[in-house]
């Protein structure tokens, strides 16, 4: 787990190996890149179970649960070697909403330092997000 919005699963243990068993916590996940599980990419565990999924050593998933939204930005495309260069760079947001019969909600937080100050009190913004 990546905090409580984000989950990584990666089997890197065993090279030639198709697939692996991981833990998903109860709620609904999407996987943010593959888009390979039930509708949308997305999958609910009413409780927390084991999954198998096809994998191989070099693969991923990132799942977001719903709920959420996420911060992203790609230091690969962007060129990117420090965390100062991506205060210039565009930041993505993953949206997850939970919904209901009548509302959706999403919420996350944003912070944005320099990556150089150490004591960030008055070197960053944050932001609290929120959807509807």
């Amino acid at each position: 787990m990546l905090g409580s919005a984000l989950k990584l699963a990666i089997q890197s243990t065993e090279v030639g190996k198709d697939s692996a068993d991981f833990y998903f916590p109860a709620g609904t996940w999407c996987d943010v890149f593959n888009k390979t599980q039930g509708v949308d990419g997305c999958k609910t565990y009413e409780t927390g179970q084991m999954v198998t999924l096809r994998t191989w050593a070099w693969d991923f998933y990132l799942h977001l649960k719903s709920g959420n939204i996420v911060p992203m930005q790609d230091a690969f495309e962007d060129k990117s070697n420090t965390t100062m260069d991506l205060t210039h760079m565009p930041v993505d947001f993953h949206i997850h909403a939970s919904c209901d019969a009548s509302l959706c909600t999403a919420t996350g937080d944003y912070i944005n330092d320099d990556g150089i100050v150490l004591d960030t009190t008055d070197y960053r913004n944050v932001y609290e997000l929120g959807y509807q």
